[in-house]
């Protein structure tokens, strides 16, 4: 009879483990393929016989989408349901990755970074809801440090691991790479809660004013160096799309942001601290990967176990 119980027991927590591998599967993919790319970009810049701040396009078109969608995902996922949306976002990064490693010049790769970013927009922003509703209550804080410890690891391992495949293989394999892996995550996104969504109309408003204004501050600062004037304009265009955000969203019961938690001191400073984590970080593995390959002539082996 103990051993039914136990066969029973365990029965029950493959589903568990699939969804908990899917949610951290998918959530390393995606933020691995931001690490190793920082460390291919002189190497890419070199195979297109392009400039450095033409490659760094790559870099800024995968980061665009990402922060255009990440509310516009979060919101589909309530609406439509987490894993549908989770899935989707899943099969859409698989794809441009293939894009990815299909592409024959520098307009084809932006573009299917860009379509990356979109997938992986809805994996960040879907993954830690979803996890809360895979494992039991009392396990919440100790998922959250899967989750935490997941983007530290693959951050810290993807400069190593893009070098690894830099040394061996021409840069195409990085994206190839994630096929597999994409595949793995889908198969494992069936173990995953299939909690019905809300089917709460979509704010498509609040929704475009999201991804226009953090879209035109991001093109506002590319173009900054080179077009002062226009970017100024994409920077007044930006500043208008997020305070109508932001009084929309005020007269709204469940508005596209978190106004109520963003009144919170703690949390409204946890958050600019985490942004500025974040750009900083980015700033600086985007820069060490030049200076490293370029300037100190080092090979994308070294500059990759450096950075890392």
């Amino acid at each position: 009879m103990s051993n039914l119980l136990d066969l029973a027991a365990a029965a029950q927590q493959l589903p568990r483990q699939g969804a908990i591998f899917a949610i951290l599967g998918g959530l390393a993919i995606v933020v691995l393929d931001a690490a190793i790319t920082n460390v291919a970009l002189p190497t890419i810049a070199h195979s297109f016989e392009i400039s450095a701040a033409s490659s760094v396009l790559v870099v800024t078109a995968y980061q665009a989408a990402l922060v255009m969608a990440l509310l516009p995902s979060a919101a589909l996922g309530d609406s439509l349901g987490q894993r549908r949306i989770f899935t989707i976002g899943m099969a859409v990064f698989t794809a441009g990755s293939l894009l990815c490693a299909l592409s024959p010049s520098l307009p084809w790769l932006v573009s299917a970074r860009f379509i990356q970013g979109l997938g992986a927009a809805a994996v960040m922003s879907l993954g830690v809801a979803l996890l809360r509703q895979s494992i039991p209550p009392a396990r919440l804080g100790t998922a959250i440090g899967w989750n935490a410890l997941t983007v530290a690891l693959t951050s810290a391992a993807g400069p190593a691991i893009g070098s690894f495949i830099l040394s061996a293989l021409p840069w195409p394999w990085m994206f190839a790479l994630n096929l597999p892996a994409g595949f793995a995550v889908l198969a494992a996104s069936r173990s995953l809660p299939a909690v019905a969504g809300n089917h709460r109309p979509l704010d498509v408003i609040s929704m475009g004013l999201s991804a226009g204004g953090f879209g035109l501050l991001i093109i506002g600062a590319e173009l900054a160096p080179s077009r002062p004037m226009i970017s100024a304009l994409l920077f007044t265009a930006a500043a208008i799309a997020s305070i109508g955000l932001v009084r929309r969203g005020l007269k709204q019961p469940t508005p596209l942001l978190p106004f109520d938690l963003l009144r919170l001191g703690s949390f409204r400073i946890s958050v600019l601290a985490s942004i500025c984590c974040f750009s900083g970080q980015t700033a600086a593995m985007l820069a060490l990967s030049f200076h490293l390959q370029n300037a100190l002539q080092q090979s994308s082996l070294v500059t990759g176990l450096l950075i890392t």
